[in-house]
């Protein structure tokens, strides 16, 4: 990992993201913080995770009591749910759809957005639906689950760029991806 974050920081970024939430909930919480602070002292930049990401956007929104729908099979949602309960975050209901990992992008989003919404609905009483895979095709569907569901979404992918676009001051206006882009331009982030 430090090879390549010396390496972006060569090419002059000015953020790094770590991605693979699978790894980073395997190895513990203390890795998330090994691996940020070696990725910020081999490139020079600041850093995060994508399961970093996650807890920073949850965070912002208000959000405590929350819900996963994911792609993965059934252990690693209990490793992920496990992983921000220990974090402090109240997981009230994980549940994955076993997806094998090179099928992941060919899920149509009409198959994604039911499951998803019918989670928020099994999750009952909870402040947000956390999407943890990049590689799901959910970015564009943020919008009108919030709407459907009533409840912040929070894609994976999403909460990186929150972290990223707020680490760098970036305060531009965000619409049509959900509460938690949007809180960006607002000045609530």
């Amino acid at each position: 990992v430090n090879h390549f974050a010396r390496y972006l920081g060569s090419r002059g970024v000015d953020f790094v993201i770590h991605g693979g939430g699978p790894l980073v909930v395997a190895r513990g919480g203390n890795y998330e913080a090994e691996i940020v602070k070696g990725i910020e002292e081999a490139s020079g930049v600041r850093a995060t995770t994508g399961v970093r990401a996650a807890q920073e956007a949850l965070h912002a929104i208000g959000a405590d009591r929350i819900a996963i729908a994911s792609p993965y099979p059934r252990a690693h949602n209990e490793a992920m749910a496990a992983y921000l309960r220990a974090k402090g975050f109240d997981v009230v209901h994980a549940e994955g759809r076993d997806i094998g990992f090179k099928d992941l992008q060919n899920v149509p989003p009409s198959e994604i957005y039911r499951f998803v919404r019918d989670v928020a609905i099994r999750a009952g009483d909870c402040d947000a639906v956390y999407l943890p895979c990049p590689q799901w095709q959910t970015a564009d569907l943020v919008a009108t689950l919030e709407r459907d569901t009533g409840k912040p979404v929070v894609a994976y992918t999403h909460a990186n760029f929150f972290v990223a676009f707020r680490a760098l001051g970036m305060r531009d206006a965000i619409q049509g991806h959900g509460r938690l882009l949007a809180s960006l331009a607002d000045g609530r982030a």
